[in-house]
């Protein structure tokens, strides 16, 4: 499906981590020697990540990514519209998260909350539909949350997906917008591979797995298959061209898959990634650390053409502002530019 959108701003993101609890026993507990875990990170491109304690689950590090936006008077509560909260480990199947976190956050009555299960590369589709959302006439303002504690659903036991994992979440605060710009959306679904990329995991069925297994050979080879023709097919639909896009962002587990995907897509781009190098695999969160940590948005205009892997829009930060910060203690603010 190809769609082009109604193109609306990005006013600021925040970021939220949890201090990592087994940083210093977590070799140990995948009895892995220092020479391999080196090893690891220099495949990966991954050097630290970070996992919540087991008091902590995706709503807390909810609650902090929109409550750092409350704090500091960017959003006020009677001024938000709608909660999205996109995640695929939730605190329960009932109550909903964005319940829990507007209970938490005690925000207005009058707000709309609506939850979305989604996995690895949706903070795209997320995103699409919030932009849907707002071009309803009663809708001003979302605050789009990702929220992920994947850990606890990995063994130590696996070793490489437990040390580059990280929890996290994001908040994106979405404005409507009165331009005349356009966004651009595609999306291709293979559902015959629904249950061998990613096995089952216990919910209602007990017929399935108490740990996240992921056949991480079958998703390169069908990536690598598949995404560069419907790469090319995404810019003949909405006749775009390579060199008019000014930033490229690859939803990528570790260095190595988007190494190979750049070479699929004959990219000449840096194979170093700042949002994989120091935050890990953040999965439902690459994309949402990566617009934050770009340096080239400017707050007077909305700069080049991004292109979210399938997604085209326009960017406003009209603060410059990004915020990244553990759960437990405070960091400095970090300006996207």
């Amino acid at each position: 499906m190809n769609l082009v959108l109604e193109a609306h701003d990005i006013r600021a993101i925040s970021i939220v981590f949890p201090l990592n609890p087994h940083q210093e026993n977590e070799m140990q507990m995948c009895k892995i020697t220092p020479q391999k875990l080196e090893l690891l990170r220099t495949n990966s491109g991954i050097k630290r990540h970070f996992s919540a304690d087991e008091n902590t689950f995706s709503s807390d590090l909810a609650c902090e990514a929109l409550g750092t936006l409350l704090r500091e008077n960017i959003l006020h509560k009677d001024e938000l519209d709608m909660l999205l909260i996109c995640s695929f480990s939730p605190d329960f199947l009932a109550p909903a998260m964005s319940s829990l976190v507007a209970k938490n956050l005690q925000l207005s009555s009058h707000t709309l909350c609506v939850d979305i299960v989604g996995f690895c590369p949706s903070f795209l589709s997320a995103l699409s539909q919030a932009f849907l959302f707002l071009n309803h006439k009663d809708i001003s303002k979302i605050a789009l949350i990702c929220t992920n504690t994947k850990s606890k659903k990995i063994p130590p036991t696996d070793k490489i997906t437990y040390l580059n994992n990280s929890d996290s979440a994001s908040c994106v605060l979405l404005e409507k917008s009165s331009n005349p710009n356009k966004a651009a959306f595609s999306q291709k679904i293979f559902p015959a591979l629904a249950c061998e990329e990613t096995k089952p995991l216990r919910a209602f069925n007990a017929n399935a797995n108490d740990f996240i297994e992921v056949n991480a050979s079958l998703i390169l080879t069908f990536v690598s298959e598949n995404f560069p023709l419907f790469f090319e097919e995404f810019l003949t639909s909405h006749k775009l061209k390579r060199e008019a896009i000014g930033q490229f962002f690859f939803q990528s587990p570790n260095v190595f898959v988007k190494e190979k995907l750049m070479q699929n897509l004959h990219l000449n781009l840096p194979s170093t990634d700042e949002t994989l190098e120091n935050f890990g695999d953040t999965t439902i969160n690459k994309l949402p650390i990566d617009l934050a940590l770009c340096a080239n948005l400017d707050s007077n205009s909305a700069g080049g053409g991004i292109c979210l892997k399938t997604f085209i829009s326009k960017l406003l930060l009209r603060d410059k502002k990004s915020f990244l910060r553990p759960l437990a203690r405070e960091l400095p603010l970090m300006p996207c530019a």
